[in-house]
């Protein structure tokens, strides 16, 4: 049931994501969102963790993080300025989050295959091509 929730609030959350991100003022330094944004997301993820800390200082699990947490901020913030800066230069919303999505499935089944040697489908090859085939087609 977790697994089922955790997917639905990944989609819910990236569409509201998506509207957000190519709704931020046009005449506004994207950096500026972004200090806004990660603002309001520390507040946001520092009321989130008092109620559900169950009594776990904050310090106590700062200390155990490692450097891929600190990877994953400037990731997530070049992410954020990608779909800023391409919705600012064009790109509608029904094409760029399709399109990115699609196209990061592809890219993540080659990591999965060349760096995790998972094992591919053939089946799963089979939807991987249609999907390279519809970023081709979509691509202006």
């Amino acid at each position: 049931m977790l697994k089922i929730l955790s997917f639905i609030l990944i989609v819910a959350a990236s569409a509201m994501y998506q509207v957000a991100s190519e709704k931020t003022a046009p005449d506004v330094n994207p950096f500026a969102g972004i200090i806004v944004i990660y603002a309001t997301a520390l507040v946001t993820s520092l009321v989130v963790y008092s109620i559900t800390a169950k009594g776990i200082p904050l310090f106590d699990q700062v200390k155990k993080i490692n450097v891929f947490s600190i990877i994953l901020g400037v990731v997530v913030c070049l992410i954020d300025l990608g779909y800023i800066m391409a919705y600012r230069n064009g790109f509608s919303i029904g094409k760029l989050s399709p399109l990115s999505s699609v196209t990061l499935i592809i890219l993540m089944a080659l990591i999965a295959v060349i760096f995790y040697k998972e094992k591919l489908s053939p089946r799963h090859i089979i939807g991987l091509i249609i999907a390279a085939i519809g970023v081709l087609l979509t691509i202006e």
